[in-house]
């Protein structure tokens, strides 16, 4: 994301959560979704720059002094 590429990730986990609207997503265990979202990814120019423009606006927003702030601020309440 934070290079502009289009991204497809698994809709498990985290990655939803992080990723937000400026992914594709797909259920892990199955192939034929995975190869579906991607296929999909590689023919649709509209789709490749929608995920690109929000990815780098949601990228944008994960920066390593606010998660380092964050990261302490947890440590603080709970050490």
């Amino acid at each position: 994301m934070a290079c502009g590429a289009p991204v497809a990730c698994s809709k498990t986990s985290v990655l939803p959560e992080v990723a937000g609207e400026a992914a594709a997503y797909f259920d892990p265990g199955r192939p034929d979704e995975i190869a579906r979202v991607v296929a999909g990814l590689l023919k649709d120019d509209l789709w490749r720059t929608q995920l690109r423009r929000l990815g780098l606006a949601q990228a944008a927003s994960f920066q390593w002094e606010g998660t380092a702030r964050m990261v302490v601020e947890v440590y603080r309440r709970f050490l």
